[in-house]
């Protein structure tokens, strides 16, 4: 048992470089911390917890991913904020096998695509992959216009490991409609999308159920600039 203390938990995530183990837990308590546990021999041991959100009480972290490079821990995850009524996507750093962190980073801070009419807005349901020097992360953009219109993008935004530098927002996917999942992989500095469409459904003919679409989407970044990434136009997998 390496957190008998803990109270009732949401996710947990798990990553490993060198001899280190890494494990964050979203925690639901009073204040709904994101929590991280360390070992530096191999998972025999844990250190003492370490909360890595400290919301106080005004929101809740959730859904964290974390990767390991070297003595490099990157953590994402998405934060409730209650007094705003509104998610995004947050970061922390560690270059110190998770001893000390940087300030916590907003990578999603406000984006809702250039819509003029919106009355509101989230930033949730976010994917990490690191492709060295880049950590790539998406996250869905759900705009809710005045009109009482739903859509929702995928936004892909860097984070350079070598200057802490951050791209813009990018959208990678537009308008895919609610209830799609979506996962990245990286390879090089190939961002590889794949996400399910909501919008592009159709029926069978052996049915009359929807079914939605699966499509593979390939993002080009060129000399680790997302802004001039060159986008591969989706190929339908079904």
């Amino acid at each position: 048992i390496i957190a008998a203390d803990l109270d009732i938990s949401n996710k947990v995530s798990i990553t490993a470089a060198n001899n280190y183990v890494y494990v964050t837990i979203d925690e639901y308590d009073v204040n709904d911390d994101l929590i991280l546990l360390v070992s530096e021999d191999q998972g025999n041991t844990f250190k003492e917890k370490i909360n890595l959100s400290n919301n106080a009480d005004e929101g809740m972290a959730y859904d964290s991913k974390i990767i390991a490079d070297k003595n490099r821990l990157f953590v994402v995850w998405d934060s409730y904020d209650d007094v705003n009524v509104q998610s995004n996507v947050l970061l922390k750093v560690s270059n110190n096998y998770g001893k000390t962190f940087g300030e916590t980073i907003s990578l999603s801070n406000g984006v809702y695509t250039g819509y003029s009419n919106v009355d509101h807005w989230d930033n949730d349901d976010s994917r990490i992959s690191l492709s060295y020097p880049n950590l790539f992360v998406i996250w869905d953009n759900h705009v809710t216009t005045n009109d009482f219109e739903d859509i929702h993008n995928v936004i892909l935004r860097e984070y350079n490991i070598n200057d802490s530098s951050l791209s813009k927002p990018k959208v990678i996917a537009k308008d895919i409609g609610k209830h799609t999942e979506f996962e990245i992989v990286t390879n090089d500095q190939i961002v590889n999308l794949l996400y399910t469409d909501q919008k592009a459904k159709y029926t069978s003919e052996d049915s009359d159920d929807e079914i939605y679409q699966l499509f593979f989407k390939k993002i080009s970044v060129i000399d680790g600039n997302l802004e001039d990434a060159k986008i591969t136009k989706s190929s339908n997998l079904q």
